[in-house]
């Protein structure tokens, strides 16, 4: 007999970008993570081989060097308090950002706090009433937090 599960999904993904200051220069609109280890491989002659009649070595592997991007699109933040107002978003291709990754606002639970440099910006504007959006990837600085509360 199966058991009873009931799905929690969250809709939408929120966030936002700050300076190391913790003052908000962006909302994020959407994000992705991507994370990648490089293999090293370990081959040897005793390394297993795949098939007794065509071997191919299947060498062990150790674990590498990791690395995390964070594919971010957003909105500026253009309140005067931040002083972006007069064109300087804070948020700009070397930048070195913070970023709040929210998977629920309602429940302030997502990952806090990441460190990164902003390391591809794009800007896109049009005469449509429309806010300005950013579009860039942070290259997340050291280990990307666990997933806890996010502040």
């Amino acid at each position: 007999m199966s058991t009873s599960q009931t799905l929690a999904a969250y809709a939408g993904t929120d966030g936002r970008v700050k300076t190391q200051a913790d003052v908000i220069i962006a909302g994020i609109i959407s994000w992705k993570r991507s994370s990648q280890a490089a293999m090293i491989p370990l081959a040897n002659f005793e390394s297993p081989t795949d098939s007794a009649t065509y071997p191919t070595v299947q060498p062990y592997k150790l674990k590498g060097l990791g690395d995390n991007t964070v594919d971010i699109e957003g909105f500026y933040n253009m309140n005067a308090t931040a002083q972006t107002e007069i064109g300087n978003t804070g948020i700009y291709n070397g930048a070195y950002v913070a970023l709040d990754l929210l998977i629920s606002r309602t429940l302030g639970k997502g990952y806090d706090n990441v460190l990164g440099w902003v390391s591809n910006f794009t800007v896109t504007n049009a005469i449509n009433n429309q806010a300005v959006q950013f579009t860039a990837t942070i290259s997340v600085d050291g280990p990307f937090p666990a997933y806890g509360t996010v502040t």
